[in-house]
């Protein structure tokens, strides 16, 4: 990771953590059962701070901003991607759409759009 990368990666971090609100993001996660013969069903989720911007003119649409390394420090496996579920306010939404930004090779945030 290249010096910029680290620094926005780390102000991004910062700036979430003091001024986001919590938000659990959650991935559906199957793996086969050898054993009954059949896919095993679970979930990984965890909750971290964001920035959450409704659009105004589109009550069903909401932008989600996520820095990486509260994810990767949640344990979050990878990053976000469209299917994954983010909970807000204790409501589901659906990821439709995923953007990542940073400086170097070092992603600093994620961008969500979640619509319903």
């Amino acid at each position: 990771m290249t010096g910029l990368g680290t620094l926005v990666r780390g102000q991004v971090l910062a700036i979430l953590a003091r001024h986001g609100r919590p938000v659990t993001l959650a991935r559906r996660t199957g793996a086969f059962d050898a054993a009954a013969q059949a896919a095993a069903s679970g979930a990984v989720a965890c909750t971290v701070p964001a920035r959450v911007l409704r659009r105004r003119g589109r009550a069903a649409e909401i932008q989600v901003h996520l820095a990486d390394a509260s994810l990767a420090a949640a344990g979050f496996p990878g990053a976000p991607r469209p299917d994954d579920i983010l909970t807000i306010d204790g409501e589901d939404w659906p990821v439709t759409v995923v953007e990542s930004f940073g400086a170097g090779d070092a992603t600093a945030f994620h961008r969500l759009r979640v619509v319903r």
